[in-house]
């Protein structure tokens, strides 16, 4: 995994806290209305929970890191969500936390 997936990590890891409230992102659409609740965080994975989904959805750092590897691409345009699919079907919730972290990687950069 790259020394910049990691930084990512770590800032959920230490940032981000069962309870939070994620609106759900995407590129094309940017806050497309939908939310997911992040209920728990582990060392190796992050637990979500939303109105589309009937039970807890646990999200692996392997997962991540596969979404996390092409998220310059995606961002670009190159890089479509149904090809995404083939390395998790995990990516609405993915991409909205990656959208998070680096909206928080961002605002403390600037402080």
């Amino acid at each position: 995994m790259s020394k910049n997936f990691e930084a990512a990590w770590e800032n959920f890891q230490k940032h981000l806290a069962p309870g939070a409230d994620i609106q759900n992102w995407s590129v094309l659409n940017n806050y497309t209305g939908g939310r997911c609740k992040v209920t728990d965080i582990e060392v190796a994975s992050i637990t979500v929970c939303s109105e589309r989904i009937t039970k807890p959805s646990r999200i692996t750092k392997t997962e991540f890191a596969k979404i996390y590897d092409i998220w310059p691409q995606y961002l670009a345009g190159a890089y479509h969500r149904n090809e995404m699919l083939k390395l998790s079907q995990n990516t609405t919730y993915i991409i909205s936390l990656l959208q998070w972290e680096e909206v928080f990687s961002k605002t403390q950069t600037a402080q």
